[in-house]
């Protein structure tokens, strides 16, 4: 967590789920900005597959939500974003949130994520079950349309996105 020095009151709230590298000098600028800036920690593949990854999201926005005024954030102003696959997961989120009335989450931020798994791995060549490192191979074709997996298909709800 990052928390903004500014003594504004209560932030803006930025929970950002990050791909294998993570960006860290984006989100200390975004925290000098103003944010108080979560970054989520999640159950990765291949040892941990599709729903982990998401459920722990979806459990950490929660979380965000719940806790922020402590650390000084607006939980009316929250955020959330990703690049790579944290950017399909904050996507997930915008989607399971917007579809069944989770958290009111204000934006999003998705840098180069995976918004439709399928279409996506398909152009890629990696459909065999060998190339499944994130879907269970006995799932692939019942997750296809799954919002949790393709939030492009829940997108019509999202609030104001910027996609990188």
């Amino acid at each position: 967590m990052l928390q903004s020095r500014s003594g504004r009151g209560h932030i803006p709230c930025l929970c950002t789920s990050t791909g294998v590298a993570g960006p860290w000098a984006a989100l200390r600028r975004f925290a000098a900005a103003g944010y108080l800036t979560l970054n989520l920690d999640y159950r990765r593949a291949p040892k941990h597959r599709f729903p982990a990854a998401f459920e722990d999201c979806l459990f950490a926005t929660h979380w965000a939500v719940e806790h922020a005024a402590r650390y000084g954030g607006d939980p009316q102003r929250l955020a959330v974003g990703g690049d790579s696959a944290g950017g399909n997961l904050a996507a997930a989120v915008l989607a399971e949130c917007s579809q069944k009335g989770g958290p009111p989450i204000r934006a999003g931020v998705l840098i180069y994520g995976v918004f439709d798994y399928h279409r996506t791995i398909s152009a890629l060549g990696g459909t065999g079950p060998d190339s499944q490192f994130y879907l269970p191979a006995n799932q692939y074709e019942t997750l296809r349309g799954d919002y949790r997996v393709s939030p492009l298909y829940a997108c019509t709800k999202f609030p104001p996105c910027y996609i990188g």
